[in-house]
């Protein structure tokens, strides 16, 4: 997949215990924000970009997983 700017995208998608029947509309939302997403924008600090740099809540762990 590609980004707004042309840009090729490599990402992975991993739902662990996933509550509900299917993550495919949650995999297709974060699929289109993605390809929505350009780094060739005006360079202003728009809260409307579907990407942002955003803290993590206080209770999410984060780990390396080794390929």
């Amino acid at each position: 997949m590609t980004d707004a700017d042309g840009h090729e995208l490599i990402f992975a998608m991993l739902f662990n215990n996933y509550k509900g029947s299917s993550p495919t509309s949650v995999e297709n939302e974060i699929a289109v924000r993605l390809a929505e997403y350009s780094a060739e924008g005006d360079g202003g600090d728009d809260d409307s970009s579907p990407i942002r740099n955003v803290k993590p809540a206080e209770d999410v762990t984060l780990r390396a997983v080794n390929p």
